[in-house]
C-alpha cells in the first residue's frame, strides 16, 4: 500500500510540474488563462432580469466567472465552500437557457448524489422566476418516474454518471 501511494505522490509532481511549462496562450486555436473583467454587481453582467431576483452583490468567484461562462467560454473555477461556485455555473447556465423550448439544454454532471441535489436546488431557486424544469436523476430513485418527468420536457438534468 505505501509503494503504491509513494507512486501516487509521485505522478501527481509530476503532472503539476508538466501543468507548470505548458504555453497554454497560443496552441491550435484561441485559450483563455485569464478572464480580466470583472463586474461588481449582476447589473453590470447583464442577466436576464428575473435571473438572481434577491441576490444583492455578487461574491468574488461570481464577479469573475458568470460573464465568461455566459459567453461559451471554458471556465475553471477554485474557491472555498460557501463562495458561489454551484451559483456561479448555474446562473450561467440558465441566463443561456431558451425557456420557450420545452427540451433539455444543459446536462450537468455531478460525482455523487448528495452534490447533484444540491445542484438541482439551488437551479430550481435561481430559476425559479424563469419557469425553468429542472430534474436530477440519480441513483437510489424510481427509474420510470425519472423516465416520465424526461419525457414530458426539462430544461436542465442534473445527474451522477452512473445514471446515464
Amino acid at each position: 500500500m505505501a509503494k503504491s501511494s509513494e507512486t501516487s505522490n509521485s505522478d501527481s509532481h509530476q503532472h503539476d510540474s508538466n501543468m507548470n511549462g505548458l504555453d497554454l496562450e497560443q496552441q491550435e486555436g484561441e485559450f483563455l488563462t485569464t478572464y480580466d473583467e470583472v463586474c461588481d454587481t449582476f447589473d453590470d453582467m447583464g442577466l436576464k432580469e428575473n435571473l438572481l431576483r434577491g441576490i444583492e452583490k455578487p461574491s468574488a468567484i461570481q464577479q469573475r466567472g458568470i460573464v465568461p461562462f455566459c459567453k461559451g467560454l471554458d471556465v475553471i473555477q477554485q474557491a472555498q465552500s460557501g463562495t458561489g461556485k454551484t451559483a456561479t455555473f448555474c446562473s450561467g447556465i440558465l441566463q443561456q437557457l431558451n425557456e420557450e423550448l420545452g427540451q433539455c439544454q444543459a446536462l450537468v454532471l455531478a460525482p455523487t448524489r448528495e452534490l447533484a441535489q444540491q445542484i438541482e436546488k439551488v437551479m430550481r431557486a435561481l430559476g425559479d422566476h424563469l419557469n425553468v424544469k429542472v430534474h436530477s436523476c440519480v441513483g437510489g430513485t424510481v427509474v420510470r418516474e425519472d423516465q416520465r418527468i424526461l419525457s414530458a420536457g426539462v430544461h436542465v438534468v442534473v445527474g451522477t454518471p452512473g445514471c446515464f
